[in-house]
């Protein structure tokens, strides 16, 4: 189970820690990819996996400075949130970070990426935490969860994407990042879309979801020129979900018979 399921062990538990005092799985940040695996300071990657909480917590690249290397990160590099224009980076599922700069994080280094949960506490709450090097996820990228620092790509970066769900076809999509050019290839999930707004260094408007997409969550990137951007995780979906109705809450939560109580939400004709 990833968390809420009974376990008595940490293998038992998807998440690998099981609190054996409650019997419960954990849910703890889990790193399962970073775009990209490669990137030059003051630029930006995304963070992508799960339960990194709705609030923000702390990222780190950690190098390994032991001689001989012995695999575990030792110097922490403190990593800041992408500047977005007041729009928000942390998600639940994906995190978007600019690299540490030199003076903290050396050239052509390698290091770990760390997620804390803003519930982290080393003291109580000591499993609150992933890295993308240790032996708890899955290790991505070429050198199997080290990040690279390369200062000779500074590639383009995206920060924001408006909804962050649509259907094919229906009201265009709008994206701010940086280093994003006057022009590229704007593509969901290796589909290129259409653009039909403004395109410059810092936004990207009116990009319409390509028709005939399969229906779940893609990567979306921008190529300016020959260089990739971080990817932006954005959830394609079918025009009938987008006409339904929603409940977004009812009040009185509890009440008499025969009183009144007033549902909001909308689309509800």
């Amino acid at each position: 189970c990833r968390g809420n399921g009974s376990c008595t062990a940490d293998f038992q538990c998807l998440s690998g820690v099981c609190d054996e005092t409650t019997g419960q799985c954990l849910l703890i940040p889990l790193i399962t990819d970073v775009s990209p695996w490669t990137q030059a300071g003051g630029s930006w990657v995304t963070i992508m996996g799960d339960s990194f909480g709705s609030n923000e917590g702390s990222v780190t690249f950690g190098r390994d400075t032991t001689v001989p290397a012995d695999g575990t990160p030792d110097v922490w590099a403190p990593a800041p949130l992408a500047s977005c224009g007041g729009n928000d980076v942390w998600y639940d599922n994906y995190i978007i970070v600019e690299v540490p700069a030199d003076a903290v994080l050396a050239n052509n280094s390698l290091s770990s990426i760390r997620v804390e949960h803003e519930a982290y506490n080393a003291t109580t709450n000591p499993d609150f935490y992933d890295e993308s090097a240790n032996n708890r996820g899955p290790l991505g990228g070429p050198d199997n969860g080290w990040f690279t620092k390369d200062n000779s790509l500074s590639l383009p970066g995206l920060c924001a994407i408006t909804p962050l769900a649509q259907a094919p076809g229906f009201t265009p999509v709008d994206l701010l990042g940086q280093k994003l050019g006057t022009g590229g290839i704007l593509a969901f999930g290796n589909i290129a879309a259409t653009v039909s707004g403004i395109w410059n260094d810092s936004q990207i408007k009116g990009a319409t979801v390509p028709a005939n997409m399969n229906f779940g969550t893609v990567g979306v990137v921008a190529t300016v020129g020959a260089k990739q951007s971080n990817g932006l995780p954005f959830k394609v979906v079918s025009p009938a979900s987008l006409l339904a109705p929603v409940i977004e809450s009812v009040t009185p939560l509890d009440t008499t018979v025969g009183s009144y109580i007033t549902i909001s939400g909308k689309r509800f004709g």
